[in-house]
């Protein structure tokens, strides 16, 4: 439940965006929700897609060595960079775990993934005993955003890069692990299939899918993980800031003129 703030601050947030001329969001999948829960008309909404840090690519091998080393790192990792909030889905995806190869490591990038008082966390403790993986989970705290070598590199050096969350309003690190050459593994719902351009793994958020598919792409061959890189490269050409600034410059524009 959102609680009496919650709601306070939604019944404001609709009264303010009743008057305003235009709404930029970065999906479509945000735009239907705008449109469904804030009564927006479609015709004021644009969708000007976000795009990945520019400063995150490919990492040279000896870099990727050198961050396994620092961290401790599996030879086959899969990561996941972000919050614990509930609709992340991290305790399906510690679940997976469970049906994997016992050197399968999960990496865990995030600020709030340490021991604290809240719903979330307590959820990702429970999961760990309950699947007795607590050996084959890495948390890493410290890796600051602007730190974009150790980002690339643990990108880089992974098996895959996870996204389980329930809902999306975007995604961006689908982007940074594709802009990284990583293959990437999402959930099939709400934005993220939309953002990946069906380029990432999709499957249902569960612990049993993620493991399939985390286990097919174990198995791939070489020529097989090319060509989903090639595809996901391919696909990121449609992202840039510079595309972000040009076209919500001319929704600004059109507000002018109009």
């Amino acid at each position: 439940p959102v609680g009496k703030r919650g709601s306070l601050a939604l019944l404001r947030q609709k009264f303010i965006l009743k008057t305003v001329n235009a709404v930029i969001t970065d999906s479509s999948v945000s735009k239907a929700d705008i449109i469904q829960h804030l009564g927006i008309a479609d015709q004021k909404i644009t969708v000007v897609p976000l795009a990945g840090n520019p400063a995150l690519e490919p990492a040279e091998p000896a870099v990727i060595r050198a961050v396994k080393k620092r961290y401790d790192l599996a030879k086959n990792y899969i990561l996941y960079v972000g919050d614990i909030n509930y609709n992340k889905n991290i305790p399906q995806l510690i679940k997976a775990l469970k049906l994997l190869p016992s050197s399968t490591q999960l990496v865990l990038v995030g600020k709030n993934f340490y021991p604290h008082d809240i719903p979330e966390w307590r959820w990702i403790e429970a999961q760990i005993a309950l699947s007795d993986v607590s050996a084959q989970v890495k948390m890493l705290t410290d890796v600051a955003a602007d730190d974009t070598a150790t980002l690339s590199a643990l990108y880089s050096g992974s098996l895959c890069y996870v996204q389980p969350s329930l809902y999306e309003g975007f995604g961006l690190p689908i982007l940074e692990a594709m802009q990284c050459n990583t293959v990437t593994v999402a959930s099939n719902r709400a934005s993220l299939p939309e953002v990946s351009g069906g380029t990432a793994q999709l499957c249902e958020p569960t612990a049993e899918a993620f493991a399939n598919i985390i286990t097919e792409i174990s198995n791939w061959s070489t020529s097989k993980r090319e060509q989903v890189l090639r595809e996901q490269r391919k696909w990121l050409k449609h992202f840039s800031w510079q595309q972000t600034a040009e076209q919500t410059a001319k929704v600004y524009r059109q507000l002018v003129t109009s």
